[in-house]
């Protein structure tokens, strides 16, 4: 189903965005990008928009790299005394816990970089009758480093070797504490691959840190701010009945959803009345509603059947936008939201390895744009937003 008129409003939000350039979370570029929504909110006419700001590191680097080095030092002490193993392994074990922490914008270690002033843009549309909900379309501002993990041929295989690297982790830790429960000196081969492992694994970080460039975000998430501004335009116009929409443009999303924890963290939306719809790199591939996600089997998340049900009830009834629903590799906003206990899911597009395409890559330009995919996502988050609204009108 084609549509110029939102094909082309949703391109000129994406043309302006990528024309930034690079918007790494709490700098300049980040900020740019907010003043260029907060200008098309005000030509809206949109009622309590509002800034939220924050402090926050410029990439998820500085948060991944404080448990790297712990897991790191923590296999290295396999060869020692009992001493040694006892430290080695419980500071393995800590390392493994500060990760997963440090994954839901919750770091457990400080972060020790240069911080900056990220900021969240938001703002509210009424609905048409008594309000008795409230859905949140939330899409985020900046963009990340290119990622030497999410580039071909490690890409497809990622969640694979994370979970391994993670299961190792635990084994190693595990036979350090026997160690040095029975006294036993040296290190065993498992010691031995975990000690390569994890500081091969300190070095892709160090390496991303200091060597790579951050990429201008075309898809991710230029496209997911363009399609957010256009649902603002047709919501403005026909809003819904029974569901007050807000809009959440989250800063520092890259940064393991800071923007968004800073934001639940501040307002406590209520669990039994809200709802939440990520948007996160629509511009190429199959657009497709997230039934699972997460960085190894360890940390998989899934929406609740009710969000997931609905979405593959309006999936079916508007078959011409051809969306299904998908796993996801990587991860995004609802990962936060549905470990605290909300109804969210999250809209995306993917390509044949279950990633959006050129994510985190200096490939993700407004030239790898396909402008069709867009215009599907909104059409059906709009689609949704209505199921969504109509479940609230008993």
């Amino acid at each position: 189903m084609t549509d110029p008129r939102l094909t082309e409003t949703i391109m000129a939000h994406v043309r302006a965005l990528s024309a930034v350039g690079a918007r790494p979370a709490a700098d300049e570029g980040e900020r740019l990008a907010a003043s260029y929504v907060q200008e098309q909110l005000d030509s809206l006419g949109l009622a309590d928009i509002r800034e939220q700001s924050f402090v926050a590191p410029s990439t998820s680097g500085w948060k991944t790299m404080p448990p790297a080095l712990l897991l790191a030092v923590g296999s290295m002490l396999a060869g020692g005394d009992r001493s040694s193993k006892l430290i080695g392994g419980l500071t393995t074990l800590f390392g493994l816990w500060a990760q997963r922490a440090a994954h839901l914008a919750n770091p457990i270690i400080p972060v020790f970089s240069e911080m900056g002033i990220s900021q969240n843009l938001i703002a509210k549309i009424r609905s048409s009758g008594e309000t008795r909900h409230t859905l949140y379309l939330i899409a985020h501002l900046d963009t990340d480093r290119q990622r030497l993990s999410a580039l071909q041929p490690l890409s497809p295989v990622f969640r694979l070797l994370n979970t391994a690297a993670i299961l190792l982790n635990i084994l190693s830790a595990v036979s350090m504490l026997w160690d040095a429960l029975l006294g036993i000196r040296g290190t065993n081969r498992m010691q031995r691959l975990t000690q390569a492992v994890n500081m091969g694994q300190l070095a892709l970080h160090l390496l991303e840190e200091q060597s790579q460039p951050h990429v201008e975000g075309a898809n991710d998430n230029a496209s997911g701010v363009g399609a957010l501004l256009a649902l603002a335009d047709s919501l403005k116009a026909d809003p819904l009945e029974h569901t007050e929409v807000v809009l959440l443009f989250t800063g520092a999303q890259e940064t393991f959803n800071d923007g968004l924890q800073v934001y639940l963290d501040r307002f406590a939306p209520s669990r039994d009345l809200s709802t939440f719809i990520d948007i996160d790199s629509v511009g190429a591939g199959d657009v497709t509603y997230v039934t699972r996600q997460g960085l190894s089997v360890f940390a998989d998340t899934r929406p609740s059947p009710h969000i997931t049900a609905l979405a593959a009830a309006t999936a079916r009834q508007h078959a011409d936008l051809q969306v299904s629903g998908r796993e996801q590799t990587t991860i995004n906003a609802v990962i936060n939201l549905v470990r605290q206990g909300y109804q969210a899911i999250g809209i995306t597009a993917v390509g044949s390895d279950g990633t959006p395409p050129h994510r985190h890559q200096i490939s993700d330009v407004l030239a790898n744009i396909e402008p069709d995919t867009p215009t599907r996502a909104v059409k059906y988050i709009l689609a949704l937003a209505r199921e969504i609204d109509a479940s609230f009108a008993q």
